[in-house]
């Protein structure tokens, strides 16, 4: 087989392997177990903390970012959710930081 012949072969495979890479991934947040976040099985727990504080603050209707409470909490769900892995990560969250309608508690 020759060079060019080989080339032409393989962009096709290199151009489906391009796309797959940057194929997007979604994930329901409400099936999120405790699990998947403290063993990074979806994303980096900070990730799905910074999401979930954004969610809950949404919809208390505070638009402020407390970044030190942001990271004391993020640790704070990551060890609930290490001594509860079959809960859902929104169910620890609210249990921990505040209920579907509070928000999360302000220390």
């Amino acid at each position: 087989m020759t060079k060019s012949a080989l080339v032409v072969l393989t962009l096709p495979l290199a151009a489906f392997l391009a796309t797959a890479a940057n194929a997007q991934l979604t994930a329901d947040a409400s099936k999120i177990t405790c699990e998947d976040f403290a063993t990074y099985k979806i994303a980096d727990p900070d990730k799905i903390a910074v999401w979930l504080n954004g969610y809950y603050n949404g919809k208390s209707g505070n638009a402020s970012i407390d970044l030190v409470h942001l990271n004391e909490n993020t640790k704070n769900l990551e060890q609930y959710c290490i001594q509860n892995p079959e809960m859902l990560v929104m169910q620890a969250y609210e249990k921990l930081l505040g209920g579907p309608s509070g928000g999360p508690k302000s220390h």
